[in-house]
């Protein structure tokens, strides 16, 4: 049994006629191959759902949350599954639970620990395509659990895995991924091709188009991402190992504003590093000298933790409004021509950290400049050159 996996996401099922031609496209693409398709919520479903809860208690168990929540799917996958059938097709929605998505118990922001396909597979022997809700699964005890950001993009990746399917394609309101986002620079140029690490490093780095952990997931298992527009598909990119041998080239730039700086003075860097851990958040610029310890991490999740961090840090200072700048590419920091015009432009800046992997360069500036430099690093760092 051949089977594709298509993610739709918020914009893309926003309204009753946007899901009636996602149907059509379906249908008319369906040929010998079976569908599983995974969606998100409409449109504004998720945060009208957080502000009513917001009204009821300001205290809601994230137990509570998730449950909630997971209605939104829910709404889209049924009205889908009744436009696909309006066609002539058979189909039927399922939830997390009915497709046996088992995550952990950490509420808002679960893990995925495992896929039972049998009652999936079994689903495909009467179902020209099964239309499931992204975004939520259920823990050991039953209790309906959430994925936190990116959670039905995770989803895809993860039952695509699971069904060993030819590839898992992702449908948003763009055609695939960018060297930034056009309606920020006129002369962004469209990627079609781009490896795992490079799309990985775009998207921890702010990018929007894809979500980190669904990257991550497929590098792992070697699964290819088609990245489209719902109505649109002329263009794509495709996310996969890539062909850049020694290509030294930069696919992009990326930024990732509303970011916050601490520097601390503490003796127990494990001791802080598992705090985040535990609470998965996600640090970045780590810098140590001594017992000073400086780095970045989001405003809303600084806000999350700021009064468990004041019981064992004394003396945080914080820096807030700050962007992080990213330089993405296969081999940039071996390529010395390319650290030396990004060192050029940014020596009149102030730089408050700096950071590199093997196809990236981060920093963290004043949000007043963040625009402005990434367009001066975009126009002499990719318009320059020619992006696969």
């Amino acid at each position: 049994m051949e089977i594709v996996v298509k993610k739709f996401g918020g914009s893309s099922v926003s309204s009753l006629d946007k899901i009636k031609k996602i149907a059509k496209k379906i249908c008319d693409n369906i040929d010998s191959k079976k569908v599983l398709v995974v969606v998100s919520a409409m449109g504004d479903t998720t945060n009208n759902l957080l502000d009513m809860a917001s009204l009821i208690s300001k205290n809601a168990s994230k137990r509570n949350l998730d449950s909630l929540l997971s209605i939104g799917e829910q709404q889209t996958a049924s009205l889908l599954a009744m436009a696909i059938e309006d066609l002539n097709y058979k189909s039927i929605s399922l939830t997390g639970y009915q497709c046996k998505i088992k995550t952990d118990s950490f509420y808002n922001n679960a893990s995925i620990l495992d896929i039972d396909t049998s009652k999936i597979l079994n689903h495909f022997k009467n179902n020209d395509v099964l239309v499931v809700t992204g975004f939520q699964g259920f823990d050991e005890f039953d209790n309906i659990t959430t994925l936190g950001r990116g959670g039905s993009d995770t989803s895809a990746v993860a039952l695509a895995i699971a069904l060993d399917a030819l590839y898992c394609e992702i449908y948003t309101d763009v055609d695939g991924i960018y060297s930034f986002d056009p309606r920020k620079i006129d002369k962004a140029k469209h990627i079609s091709q781009i490896s795992y690490d490079e799309a990985l490093e775009m998207a921890y780095c702010g990018a929007k188009v894809l979500h980190d952990r669904c990257v991550k997931l497929a590098s792992y298992n070697n699964l290819k991402i088609y990245v489209k527009s719902t109505f649109d598909d002329r263009k794509f990119t495709l996310v996969s190992g890539g062909d850049n041998m020694e290509k030294f080239k930069v696919k992009g730039i990326a930024i990732q504003d509303n970011l916050v700086k601490l520097n601390i003075k503490y003796d127990n860097l494990f001791r802080l590093l598992n705090f985040f851990r535990d609470k998965k958040i996600n640090i970045d610029n780590l810098s140590t000298y001594d017992s000073n310890i400086s780095f970045s991490l989001s405003k809303e999740c600084y806000l999350e933790v700021e009064d468990e961090l004041n019981l064992f840090l004394d003396n945080i200072d914080v820096v807030y409004d700050l962007v992080k700048v990213s330089i993405i590419g296969f081999g940039i920091n071996e390529n010395l021509d390319i650290t030396n015009k990004i060192l050029t432009e940014l020596k009149n800046y102030d730089i408050h950290l700096l950071s590199s992997s093997a196809c990236r360069y981060s920093f963290l500036i004043d949000e007043d400049s963040s625009l402005q430099i990434a367009q001066l690093l975009h126009s002499n760092l990719v318009e320059s050159q020619i992006v696969a």
